[in-house]
Parts: C-alpha cells; structure tokens; sequence
C-alpha cells in the first residue's frame, strides 16, 4: 500500500505548523482548519481554490442553509456541466 499522495499532501501543513501555531483565537483554529481542508481537497481535484471559494462564498451569501451541499465536487459538476453547455451552444450556431 502506497501513501506518498497524502504524505505530500499534508507536507504544506507541516511545513508552515509553526507559521500556524497563533491563528488568533481559538475559535479561528477550526475555521482555518475547514479553509485549508477545502483548498487540500480542490488541489486534489484539480480545481482552482480560489474560484470555488468565491463561488462557495457568494452561493452561501444567497442561501446559507445550503452549506452543507456546496463541496468542492458539486462545484467540479456544476463547471462541468456549464463547459458542455456552452460547447453545445457554440456547435448549434
């Protein structure tokens, strides 16, 4: 069994723990830890970090009770299906 993918993936965290040690208060330690799982989990999925979390950002703004449901992989659908829509759009005129 290999791990190197999710040893090289935690290498930023253990890289910059010292730069984290003081995040300000102790309820900003699990908001940065959410923010960087979801930056982790877009790098992973080949998605540009700040695009979906400005996506997720506005989208949370109109609705907040639709939090839960705005991952980084419904983000990836929802572009996906908006390329192939605008490629069926270019091709019929």
């Amino acid at each position: 069994i290999d791990n190197n993918s999710a040893e090289h993936s935690m290498r930023t965290v253990v890289m910059n723990r010292k730069n984290w040690l003081f995040v300000g208060s102790p309820e900003a330690g699990p908001r940065a830890a959410v923010l960087l799982s979801l930056v982790e989990t877009c790098r992973r999925l080949k998605l540009d970090p700040f695009r979906y979390l400005r996506w997720a950002i506005e989208e949370i703004t109109q609705d907040p009770s639709r939090a839960a449901e705005l991952t980084p992989r419904k983000w990836r659908e929802l572009e996906r299906a908006r390329k192939a829509e605008k490629a069926a759009e270019g091709s019929v005129g």
